[in-house]
């Protein structure tokens, strides 16, 4: 009987425990992000579809974040790692850069298939539309300070 009483305390307290870590582990981490926008031009026109990465000044000190911008070249950035979508980045100086590339060749539906049957594959020839050092966050010379509250950074990028 003691042994009983035991070997179901023992059971108890276990799957007590591996209750207590599943809930904790399943929680995740929260992350207090702060909500950015901002509108990208090129030479000052709309930069529609367009990629905008923001990537910490300094190691630790801020979440990556990646936001697309829609036709009227506005983006909303949404952290990448734990950050709900929309919900901007945490508290930090950030370097930033854009990258867009466009297809060069279009292909029509029976051009499409004319192609991989020729080639196993299909030759999009895309070309990058925003100037190189716009795509290397450490070099592109756009940074930003987010802080808590509404963020707004505006990108004006230059094709020359």
């Amino acid at each position: 009987m003691q042994k009983t009483n035991l070997f179901l305390s023992l059971i108890l307290t276990l799957t007590s425990s591996l209750t207590l870590i599943f809930v904790a582990g399943c929680g995740g981490t929260h992350l207090r992000t702060e909500y950015v926008e901002g509108l990208v031009t090129l030479d000052g026109n709309v930069l529609a579809d367009a990629t905008v990465s923001f990537s910490p000044a300094v190691a630790g000190a801020g979440t990556p974040a990646v936001g697309k911008t829609d036709a009227s070249g506005k983006y909303v950035l949404t952290a990448i790692q734990g950050g709900k979508d929309g919900a901007g980045t945490t508290v930090g100086k950030y370097h930033i850069s854009v990258f867009k590339e466009e297809a060069t060749k279009h292909y029509t539906e029976e051009q499409v298939k004319e192609e991989v049957a020729k080639h196993g594959f299909i030759d999009w020839g895309y070309r990058v539309v925003v100037p190189a050092k716009y795509t290397n966050p450490a070099g592109s010379g756009l940074t930003a300070e987010i802080v808590k509250g509404k963020n707004s950074i505006p990108l004006e990028l230059k094709s020359k």
